[in-house]
């Protein structure tokens, strides 16, 4: 049911799905239009139609909405939904 969604993981309290549409959209939904999902206070469950742009968002894994961090990675029934400590992020 969930197959081709992403997890968006936040580091901090997760912005509300309209903002991360917003912020995520211009850039996720060249090819379709994303959906986005809240499934917690940190995570979001992003679908994202184009399966090129979907590894692309994956490929870079670190993302940014209303200004809160996110890692990206695609969803799995066995994957985390709770967050992981943070090594290292890309300046």
């Amino acid at each position: 049911m969930w197959k081709g969604h992403l997890v968006a993981q936040f580091h901090g309290l997760c912005p509300s799905s309209t903002t991360i549409f917003t912020d995520l959209h211009p850039i996720w939904g060249k090819f379709g239009n994303i959906t986005v999902r809240i499934i917690s206070e940190t995570a979001a469950l992003i679908s994202i139609p184009s399966t090129a742009t979907r590894k692309w968002v994956v490929d870079i894994g670190f993302w940014q909405a209303e200004n809160c961090s996110c890692t990206v990675y695609p969803w799995s029934p066995n994957g985390p939904l709770e967050l992981e400590e943070l090594q290292f992020a890309p300046t």
